[in-house]
């Protein structure tokens, strides 16, 4: 997927798993689609471990 399909995709699952605010930032966005290189997959695994560890930090 290209950067903004990542983005589409990243929302879109969001939505579906009940999140109704923006949980990444762009920039969190863009790293996201660096490190999965697009791929659904990857995207999916970085981005679920990525949830956790951010309300780590937010405590």
């Amino acid at each position: 997927m290209s950067r903004e399909e990542t983005a589409q995709y990243i929302r879109h699952q969001m939505k579906l798993t009940g999140g109704n605010l923006p949980v990444f930032t762009d920039g969190a966005v863009q790293m996201l689609y660096a490190a999965s290189r697009g791929i659904a997959r990857m995207v999916n695994l970085t981005r679920c471990t990525q949830i956790p560890q951010g309300t780590i930090r937010a405590s």
